[in-house]
């Protein structure tokens, strides 16, 4: 015992007196220092207890360091720690819940396309879940809401407006419960060019400080549809013009040909072609 003391105290003597000859045997060795390392702290735990308390913010630098530098390695050695200790995960995230709560939020944040793609894979588990996270936390779920509204107001219009022709399609007795859907509304846009059909405006651009808002105007309306004569979609894109919000609102239920007669212009080229699609479909739907 009295030759390894010695020699122990020669090697440290020796180290401290020539630094880069350690390092040098070190950088050659890692594997064999990380095994002499771990070996003394197995010897000596309340060394490393309390150079952790002493020096905390400089261990966690050290760590966050080498998880920056070894995520890879480190999430294996997660898993391989959660396998032997399953008990322990379920047992901390009782007694602390805020912090699993922030840490799983904090992860969401941060990976996006997977928590996306997790969604799409279980879609009536994220339904479920949606759900309770609403019925838990009313207040905040109406916070979120008007949030989006506010960031959104396009998509807002679209939903409104797919609702309301829903509605009003079930109302008449339609088979067909499709509201204006995106692409719908996408297609009839680009290919009308975002012009009112009856006054040839940019529904796009501004005018006195009021956006022109764009409307979707049903050339038969829903309210003189009957369908039983009428066999096509009342929302599909034989059906439906851009008009501006002024000509959307003063036409309300009137026909095309009224509404023309009152404004002074002749029928849309656009609307005759459509009303000879809708004839088509009719009397092929008829037959």
């Amino acid at each position: 015992m009295e030759n390894i003391e010695k020699k122990r105290e020669y090697n440290r003597k020796h180290y401290l007196e020539n630094p880069e000859s350690y390092n040098k045997w070190s950088k050659e060795h890692p594997k064999e220092l990380k095994e002499i390392q771990r070996r003394w702290y197995l010897k000596n735990p309340d060394y490393s207890k309390r150079y952790y308390k002493e020096h905390t913010e400089a261990v966690k630098k050290i760590k966050k360091r080498w998880v920056d530098n070894n995520r890879i390695l480190n999430k294996e050695i997660k898993k391989r720690w959660e396998t032997k200790h399953p008990e322990y995960k379920k047992k901390w995230s009782k007694e602390h819940p805020e912090k699993c709560k922030e840490s799983k939020s904090r992860w969401a944040k941060n990976n996006p396309e997977r928590n996306n793609r997790w969604k799409k894979e279980h879609p009536i588990e994220s339904k479920i879940m949606k759900k309770v996270w609403e019925l838990k936390n009313p207040e905040k779920c109406k916070e979120s809401k008007s949030r989006w509204a506010k960031n959104n107001p396009d998509k807002v219009r679209q939903l409104h407006r797919k609702d309301e022709s829903k509605r009003r399609i079930i109302i008449k007795g339609f088979n067909s419960t499709d509201g204006i859907t995106k692409e719908t509304q996408d297609y009839v846009l680009k290919r009308d060019r975002g012009l009112c059909v009856y006054c040839g405006v940019l529904t796009s651009e501004t005018n006195n400080g009021d956006r022109l808002q764009t409307n979707y105007d049903h050339i038969i309306p829903i309210s003189k549809l009957n369908p039983q004569i009428h066999l096509f979609n009342p929302n599909s894109i034989i059906n439906l013009i851009i008009a501006c919000k002024s000509c959307n609102s003063q036409r309300r239920n009137k026909d095309i040909s009224q509404f023309c007669k009152e404004k002074n212009i002749p029928i849309p080229n656009i609307i005759m072609e459509l009303l000879k699609k809708q004839k088509e479909q009719t009397k092929i739907g008829g037959g």
